[in-house]
């Protein structure tokens, strides 16, 4: 059959099904410790990695939730600079070939002709060819959090090497982290501290308030002043307090002048340091006395530069705000966009008792209660929507797409050319945010029945009729031709899925593995029966049916909705 004929009959039948499953309904199947269902450990590795195979679900199931998340953390990390460091040694190779023959996006400038697109290329390389899910779903997180953009920057080895950086550092202390993203010249471009010098009155020259501004209000304590469990304080006329006012943001930049390029000479560029850390420059740093968030900061004169930059970032960690701030947020980005304060505050006393090791935070956030009970789960105001790049590696990863993709960076075979702009279709990238407040505002709320349940919806944001109608068609172009389309030279075929090991199973058997694969089990028996159907009133051919019924199912609010 002509496959945009089974298209067409696979989108009327969806109508229906798509109609009759506005409201959610999960099973809450037992939860016992000792004896994990399937449909646990996929809930399980849904909240934990960015997709899971079958093999994946068996691993769970036999050794349980902490020991695979122990068996995580010691695992390498899957790193993405490797592979633009292999594009950037072929530049004499590649020089006189024109970029529209090449496998992978070409750039002519000094010091960097490797295009920022080829970012996406080696993100997705290290998705599919990784074994260390755990940090990749976690460094994902972070870098929605600890956001810069290759938008600005278009440097593709010096993003990779700050996405590396989230990857590295995804299990260390909160503060170490953030004092590795301070000095790290992609953060100061974005946030332009990078060649930030002391004030001037005589030359109108003042700091940059950018950092100072974000890592207060993103990075750290927020705008309002925080309870243990994540809600507001209020003051005595019951109104939110305010972290800092516009004085601290001014005392705070202070701190961040004088950073530069590693061994370069002070505002002369040096490509090849963007992916070393900075150096603080102490002749165009400001080395006055600094106090700022009512005291709690009292800086000295004539500190040491970078003693000065530990110190912030080692007070702002420990303010109080820190914890119940960026644990909420790893909670929001892993498992729920709307946890009980409960939840928040079970998680900020594991970091309060570890001094914020992101290993047993994340430990913390997975193996909860309310993480890991599928009643709370079958809740209407639990769980959050996948974004677009969840929703698509959940289902690449299911059904081993591009298991033929070369696991070094000199590989060719199966991917060497993502689609160069996926956030024209999917409103999301890696490294592509929009802005330093993300894809997505982390406060919004849907209008309608969220915001009238005074509910969070961050992803909701850039679900729209455009990206609603961009999705289907993009998995459909996918399940068929494959996720990206090989240029000239490419030696690899297109990242195709393999679902040829779905062939033999029964209808029924061919249901459960793709229910279980994508949604976790959490279609209703009346969305089954009616993919069934469509799919057998849309063709007799056995690989079309295979096709439309992971096709069907991909695209259903249960494989959207994360529970």
């Amino acid at each position: 059959m002509n496959k945009s004929i089974l298209r067409t009959r696979l989108m009327a039948g969806m109508v229906v099904l798509l109609t009759a499953s506005i409201s959610l309904q999960v099973s809450a199947k037992e939860y016992d410790t000792q004896d994990i269902t399937e449909a646990s450990a996929a809930r399980f590795l849904a909240q934990a990695t960015l997709g899971y195979s079958e093999s994946d679900i068996k691993q769970v199931k036999t050794v349980g939730y902490r020991r695979w998340i122990l068996e995580q953390l010691s695992l390498p990390a899957s790193l993405t600079e490797p592979y633009i460091e292999f594009l950037t040694s072929r530049v004499e190779e590649d020089y006189d070939v024109g970029g529209n023959l090449l496998a992978y996006h070409k750039v002519r400038s000094a010091g960097n002709n490797v295009g920022y697109l080829n970012m996406t290329t080696a993100w997705m390389r290290a998705v599919l060819g990784g074994h260390d899910a755990l940090r990749q779903r976690v460094a994902w997180a972070l870098s929605q959090i600890l956001v810069t953009s290759n938008r600005v920057n278009k440097l593709a080895e010096a993003s990779t090497n700050y996405y590396d950086l989230l990857q590295l550092s995804a299990f260390d202390h909160y503060d170490e982290l953030l004092l590795k993203v301070t000095y790290h010249p992609i953060m100061g471009e974005y946030l332009s501290y990078l060649g930030n010098q002391k004030a001037n009155p005589s030359k109108n020259r003042y700091p940059d308030e950018n950092y100072a501004r974000e890592i207060m209000q993103l990075f750290t304590i927020g705008l309002w002043e925080l309870n243990k469990d994540g809600t507001p304080r209020l003051n005595d006329k019951g109104h939110k307090i305010q972290s800092y006012n516009n004085e601290d943001i001014k005392q705070l930049a202070r701190v961040f002048t004088g950073f530069w390029l590693e061994k370069a000479r002070f505002k002369k560029i040096k490509w090849e340091s963007y992916d070393n850390p900075m150096k603080i420059k102490k002749r165009h740093h400001d080395q006055g006395s600094k106090k700022l968030l009512n005291g709690y900061l009292d800086i000295p004169k004539r500190m040491d530069p970078d003693a000065e930059v530990e110190l912030v970032i080692s007070k702002l960690v420990n303010h109080r705000n820190t914890a119940p701030f960026i644990s909420k947020k790893l909670i929001n980005h892993l498992v729920t966009s709307n946890p009980s304060p409960d939840y928040i505050e079970r998680v900020v006393n594991v970091w309060l008792k570890t001094d914020g090791k992101l290993s047993e935070v994340i430990t913390a956030i997975l193996v909860d209660p309310e993480a890991r009970d599928p009643d709370i789960a079958a809740n209407k105001n639990y769980g959050r929507l996948k974004g677009p790049i969840l929703r698509l590696t959940n289902l690449l990863k299911a059904f081993n797409c591009g298991k033929e993709l070369g696991k070094g960076p000199n590989d060719y075979p199966g991917l060497q050319w993502w689609n160069p702009e996926p956030e024209l279709i999917l409103q999301q990238a890696p490294m592509r945010a929009p802005s330093v407040f993300n894809f997505f505002d982390a406060t919004y709320a849907r209008p309608g029945p969220i915001t009238d349940d005074n509910l969070k919806s961050p992803e909701f944001q850039i679900l729209n009729d455009a990206t609603a109608a961009n999705i289907p068609n993009y998995f459909w172009q996918g399940l068929t031709e494959g996720f990206h389309k090989p240029r000239p030279l490419d030696k690899g075929d297109p990242l195709q899925c393999d679902l040829r090991s779905l062939y033999q199973l029964n209808d029924s058997q061919l249901m459960e593995r793709v229910n279980l694969l994508l949604t976790g089990n959490s279609l209703s028996e009346h969305s089954i029966s009616t993919i069934l159907d469509i799919a057998k009133t849309s063709t007799t051919n056995r690989p079309e049916f295979v096709l439309a019924v992971v096709y069907a199912t991909s695209i259903t609010p249960e494989a959207a909705i994360q529970r």
